[in-house]
């Protein structure tokens, strides 16, 4: 069962390694020729890991705090070794998932500071954190594919 800290920010999460292909960079060398930059014998694509994290969106608007976000970060630090250098190596992103029939959100989910969290450092930290690294992104699901979703979500899976 997940922690409280992790579930008030995002439903789920994964983390994935992706390669990505490197675009070819031109050099002219001192007499005036052009090479391509970066043939050393590597393949020409770097592993780029993403953290994903998944929230299902029951309103248009579903924004945090920082006390929240900070939580999380907190929790995955507890929880995962070297995370505070691993989180700024990564890409970050958040899919909200709504259901087709709701109202589609607008804009970028924010991450408030409260009054009493503005004069407390490490949650102005998280706040810049999530305004810095975290992309974010929205899908809309309908009907059909959400009921199969809470269906195999439910499914007894103990064989």
């Amino acid at each position: 069962m997940p922690n409280k800290c992790f579930v008030t920010v995002l439903d789920a999460f994964y983390v994935a390694e992706v390669q990505r292909a490197q675009t070819a960079k031109k050099k002219i060398n001192k007499f005036g020729q052009s090479r391509n930059a970066g043939t050393d014998g590597h393949s020409g694509a770097e592993s780029e890991v993403t953290f994903i994290g998944l929230q299902v969106a029951k309103h248009s608007t579903h924004h945090t705090t920082a006390g929240k976000v900070a939580a999380f970060l907190n929790y995955m630090t507890c929880n995962f070794k070297g995370w505070e250098a691993l989180r700024e190596k990564m890409k970050w992103e958040i899919i909200y998932i709504q259901h087709a029939e709701s109202t589609p959100m607008t804009g970028r989910r924010d991450c408030h500071v409260t009054e009493g969290e503005k004069e407390v450092p490490r949650l102005q930290v998280a706040r810049d954190f999530w305004e810095r690294k975290v992309e974010q992104y929205q899908v809309q699901l309908d009907t059909e594919l959400a009921v199969q979703l809470v269906v195999a979500g439910s499914a007894d899976h103990s064989g």
